[in-house]
């Protein structure tokens, strides 16, 4: 089948992403063959520009609220110590085949997940990123062969 992670530039340099670019998407940051996505990379923000973009949350009493996506992502800094205290960049994503709504990521301290997304819409929008050659790298800790792998991302490939 060939390398469909190469094939489909996913993955190419997570340090410096571009609009469109696809990477490698773990639900939860775990690994296993139904936590594997592709997200799309189509916008990236400075974070100061998050201020003016509003999502849509669900509140407690189950009603839908606007907030800005700047104090999103400052509630998950807050409590969690995964993240970057001061993140630059914001990514935004569509990872259809796992969520309706957009994903967005930020910078982490963690060595292998560089982005983490924050949970913006839901409690369970978490997940991160990683480049083909990370996943390459840690693929040999799980029992997950690089075939699972391909042929996961081209069904997924082929939804997007």
């Amino acid at each position: 089948m060939g390398n469909i992670l190469s094939k489909y530039n996913i993955g190419k340099d997570i340090n410096n992403p571009k609009i469109g670019d696809k990477f490698v998407f773990l639900d939860d940051g775990k690994w296993g063959n139904s936590r594997l996505h592709i997200a799309i990379v189509t916008n990236i923000y400075d974070f100061d520009d998050t201020k003016n973009i509003k999502v849509k949350i669900w509140e407690d009493n189950h009603t839908q609220t606007e907030v800005p996506l700047s104090e999103r992502i400052k509630d998950n800094i807050s409590y969690d110590d995964l993240y970057v205290t001061n993140p630059q960049k914001v990514l935004e994503c569509s990872i259809p085949s796992y969520d309706e709504n957009l994903i967005y990521f930020i910078n982490t301290k963690d060595s292998m997940y560089k982005w983490f997304s924050v949970d913006v819409q839901s409690w369970w929008q978490s997940g991160g990123l990683l480049t083909y050659d990370d996943y390459n790298k840690e693929r040999s800790e799980t029992n997950l062969t690089i075939q699972d792998i391909e042929d996961k991302l081209l069904e997924e490939y082929e939804q997007v």
